[in-house]
């Protein structure tokens, strides 16, 4: 129970570490505006499965998309000051990450008004004329699917200058200066031997465990 504890307090303590960096604090917070609108789609599907006379699915649809827009101004201010953060830290961007950032910056922008022409829709879908609300609710539904795929669009740019052009990522300490790579607290193995666990033989491969069962051995019981 007191190594739980310890590894808990650890990883609570790494959480409060990255929200002081911009690069890991807007890495957490994409994924609001993604929920969002998944979420959101979901919704209208079940609310034009309705005719749009659910008024459940309206009202959940609604505060979907509400919060979402909300999180999508959140985002792209956090993306501002990663940007920000990465430009003053000294690192050098190449011309292919520089064009793929500013293709997220400018997707990503614009994600609040497909949110909000959404949730205009789904409004709609509450007048009384049936053939108002069915068109509504058509539209409600092409409208969220075209939010879905934009934030598809503004996640591509985004996966694609992290793990492609390797931008805010700190491998090797190749892409950041020292004062910026986020130090690692070390767990709680590490402080009881008081340095990080090394195998007596350099040569020797570490062997991975699978809930305490190294792994070869966990695959031969399978």
């Amino acid at each position: 129970m007191g190594a739980m504890l310890t590894e808990w307090r650890e990883l609570f303590e790494s959480m409060l570490d990255g929200l002081a960096n911009p690069a890991q604090m807007h890495g957490m917070m994409v994924h609001l505006p993604i929920a969002a609108a998944i979420m959101g789609l979901l919704v209208v599907i079940l609310l034009a499965a309705t005719r749009g006379q659910s008024w459940g699915a309206r009202a959940s649809a609604l505060l979907i998309y509400i919060v979402g827009i909300i999180a999508a101004f959140v985002t792209v201010e956090t993306g501002e000051k990663a940007h920000h953060f990465l430009r003053d830290s000294g690192v050098a961007l190449s011309p292919a990450a520089i064009r793929m950032l500013h293709e997220h910056e400018e997707a990503a922008e614009k994600l609040w008004i497909f949110m909000a022409v959404t949730a205009a829709l789904v409004l709609l879908t509450a007048v009384s004329k049936r053939w108002l609300r069915w068109t509504a609710t058509a539209l409600a539904l092409a409208a969220a699917l075209a939010c879905a795929g934009w934030v598809g669009i503004v996640g591509h740019y985004g996966g694609t200058m992290v793990y492609n052009q390797g931008v805010g990522v700190p491998t090797a300490e190749s892409n950041l200066p020292a004062e910026a790579i986020p130090k690692r607290n070390k767990t709680a193995r590490e402080a009881a031997v008081g340095t990080t666990a090394q195998p007596d033989n350099p040569d020797e491969k570490t062997n991975p465990e699978f809930f305490g069962i190294p792994v070869e051995e966990h695959a031969k019981q399978r």
